[in-house]
């Protein structure tokens, strides 16, 4: 249970942090312009679909842990005080 809880966090951050650099590699991009823009505009795209399948696999990751300790912060419960 723990290790999913891990995973997620880990995968979130790696998610973050290659949104991160491909934010930068766009301004830098823009900043030298001409061909090595070009090319370092293909790689972002490159990284940019490798952050998609990370933060796919991360929500996956997530809601398994969700149905498996049938615990979210979303629940619900109705209380009976009589």
């Amino acid at each position: 249970m723990k290790k999913l809880l891990v995973l997620f966090s880990v995968l979130c951050a790696l998610t973050l942090f290659l949104a991160f650099l491909i934010g930068v590699m766009f301004i830098i991009a823009l900043t030298i312009g001409g061909e090595t823009a070009a090319a370092l505009s293909s790689y972002t795209l490159y990284l940019k679909s490798i952050s998609m399948y990370v933060a796919t696999f991360a929500v996956f990751v997530g809601l398994l842990h969700i149905y498996i300790s049938k615990e979210h912060g979303l629940k619900f419960d109705i209380k009976n005080n009589n």
